[in-house]
């Protein structure tokens, strides 16, 4: 690979990070010791008033997760909590990892 491609795909990685941002900013991942259950909290400032609201979502995975990524933990968080599609979704439920992450969710409940 030449240093130009290089580059650019570096380039177009923080340019979508940059517009997933909305979805990580403030998002915390608790994780219990079997690592199957995780809770993704979010802080978040009330839009009319601004005062400073939590949304929380329990996941509950059918084998032991490593580490959630954050664009895994963002995206959970857009698809299940804001009901909207992540931009690079399609491309990583496509991928073969993203479709075993996928299939390995058991539970997800928003409280």
């Amino acid at each position: 690979m030449e240093i130009k491609e290089f580059v650019d795909r570096i380039k177009k990685a923080k340019k979508t990070f940059k517009e997933s941002d909305e979805y990580t900013k403030g998002l915390t991942v608790r994780v219990n010791k079997k690592r199957t259950k995780f809770i993704l909290s979010k802080q978040d400032k009330c839009s009319c008033c601004g005062h400073i609201r939590y949304e929380f979502m329990n996941i509950e995975f059918y084998n032991p997760e490593g580490h959630l990524t954050l664009f895994e933990s963002g995206m959970l968080y857009a698809l299940f909590v804001k009901n909207k599609l992540v931009k690079d979704y399609h491309k990583y439920h496509n991928c073969i990892a993203g479709k075993q992450f996928i299939e390995n969710i058991k539970k997800i409940e928003t409280i």
